[in-house]
């Protein structure tokens, strides 16, 4: 890892008021030349959001892990989902962040989230988004 960078992983969410468990979940693993954390937003808030969070997490760290091609995993997870009736949308949402420790270069999937603001040097950095569809 090129000892110019720190990265700083860390995770904080806030239950809806009223609700035991939370419906964000996050899950990061960490090797010798790469990190990945994965973000998954259950819809709605509750047990329900946080059961399918949980569940978008687990399969997508443990995918990744085990180096699955990308593709593979996303259509894994996207087929396990079931779609919301009223809103035509998954039950959960999540992005992938994946950093190369040796290059030090990084990549960002986003399933149905807001997009991601880079900072560089304290600006915001525009990022090239690149759209796949599965």
């Amino acid at each position: 890892m090129n000892q110019d960078n720190f990265f700083d992983i860390c995770n904080l969410s806030l239950n809806k008021k009223g609700e035991e468990l939370c419906g964000d979940q996050v899950k990061f693993t960490k090797t010798a030349t790469k990190s990945t954390i994965v973000l998954s937003d259950g819809l709605g808030s509750g047990v329900k959001a946080s059961i399918l969070a949980t569940l978008t997490t687990e399969i997508l760290i443990t995918m990744l892990n085990a180096d699955v091609p990308l593709e593979e995993v996303i259509k894994t997870v996207i087929g396990t989902l079931p779609i919301c009736q009223v809103r035509k949308i998954a039950y959960a949402t999540f992005i992938i962040i994946s950093i190369n420790h040796l290059t030090n270069e990084f990549k960002v999937i986003n399933f149905d989230n807001p997009p991601v603001l880079y900072f560089k040097k304290g600006r915001i950095v525009k990022l090239k988004p690149k759209l796949i569809k599965y």
